[in-house]
């Protein structure tokens, strides 16, 4: 079996502040799945997690290591190329708003 490692141990080491704020069974979970490579499935299993709860887990867990604001979901969906030019344009303008200080209430960290 083969293992997928997103980020080496440094650098988990060097972002892992920013999930202070969550369990330590969600920061062994992340170091599982981030810096081990090793499936949801099997990190579920060593952290006694369920699946579902390892999916949700991990969406925080990169939400915060992207400073993203508590409140955004990632999305990946095929749209017209009209739309998306849309979607990107307000998402250009948020992240703006998000700088200025607007939005700054929601950022997780």
């Amino acid at each position: 079996m083969t293992t997928l490692q997103i980020m080496s141990a440094l650098e988990f080491d060097e972002q892992k502040h920013k999930l202070r704020t969550l369990s330590a069974q969600t920061n062994q979970l992340a170091r599982l799945v981030l810096v081990d490579g090793l499936n949801n499935t099997k990190a579920a299993e060593i952290v006694g997690m369920s699946r579902q709860n390892v999916n949700g887990a991990m969406n925080r867990v990169k939400a915060l290591l992207a400073d993203m604001p508590a409140d955004y979901v990632y999305v990946k969906e095929w749209m017209p190329a009209k739309m998306a030019t849309e979607v990107r344009a307000k998402l250009k303008a948020q992240k703006v708003k998000n700088v200025s200080g607007e939005n700054k209430s929601n950022i997780c960290k």
